[in-house]
């Protein structure tokens, strides 16, 4: 096996070259904050157990993600909610993997797609378990909605290699 492969301990593998330049990708469109993690933290969470626990790990007065001096790490928790998304999210893809909407169409087109409901809903809720302000959940799901859908072939191989939520 070379050594741009893994086996999660879900049995799966992904090309961790892939996953680490989708995250970083990512990251760039949904939290720029974050780029320069997305790539480990991503690889984190592929190989699953004590490796994934750490991303959600809580210290002392910091939980789930929310530091109360401000900072909020919200990429693990973008991971976390995809494969939860489910087929809803794979069907998303497979509908816009030549052009996706513009941010701004997404969030009219919600109204109207109940899988995109779903998927942003998702996101949502895992922004709220980590402690993401009310006011900047929607266009943080909308911003990573968009990026997901933007690079296609990557959000698969994320879905392939993270396997069932």
């Amino acid at each position: 096996m070379s050594a741009d492969r893994q086996t999660s301990d879900t049995g799966n593998i992904g090309n961790t070259a892939e996953l680490a330049a989708w995250a970083a990708r990512l990251a760039a469109a949904a939290v720029p904050d974050e780029v320069e993690l997305a790539p480990s933290m991503v690889l984190a969470y592929v190989a699953g157990g004590r490796e994934r626990a750490e991303l959600f790990r809580v210290d002392g007065s910091t939980s789930s993600g929310f530091d109360p001096d401000g900072l909020v790490v919200v990429f693990p928790w973008i991971l976390a909610a995809l494969p939860g998304a489910g087929r809803g999210l794979w069907n998303l893809v497979d509908r816009h993997a030549d052009a996706a909407p513009a941010v701004g169409a997404l969030r009219i087109l919600r109204a109207a797609d109940p899988e995109l409901d779903q998927v942003l809903g998702t996101l949502d809720a895992r922004f709220a378990e980590a402690g993401v302000p009310l006011a900047e959940r929607e266009p943080l799901a909308l911003r990573t909605t968009w990026a997901l859908l933007a690079d296609a072939g990557g959000t698969r191989a994320f879905l392939t290699a993270a396997g069932p939520a």
